[in-house]
């Protein structure tokens, strides 16, 4: 988990480890490189598994890219509601092969 806000009165901050919300993990710069390589490589019309932070929590989508905005590094996956992805909000994305 990680470590409570700091400033936040025990209280708050006991609830937010146990909910598990809080900042996201910084990669390591080798992590963060490969992140980046694997971003470049990405294509309209790929399917990937993307794990993202959001609301404070991680989660992880899977779908076919329908768009790919790398001048506002972001990319929107199908699904009953698209749905779009910040490249800074993604700490890990997949190709999925058929």
């Amino acid at each position: 988990p990680s470590a409570p806000a700091p400033g936040l009165p025990p209280p708050v901050r006991r609830k937010e480890q146990e909910l598990g919300v809080g900042p996201p993990k910084l990669l390591a710069d080798e992590a963060a490189a490969e992140l980046d390589a694997k971003l470049q490589r990405l294509q309209k019309g790929s399917l990937v598994v993307v794990t993202y932070f959001v609301n404070g929590q991680y989660l992880q989508s899977s779908g076919q890219i329908l768009v790919l905005d790398k001048i506002h590094r972001c990319l929107l996956l199908s699904g009953v509601r698209p749905l779009q992805i910040a490249f800074d909000d993604i700490i890990d994305i997949k190709s999925v092969i058929d």
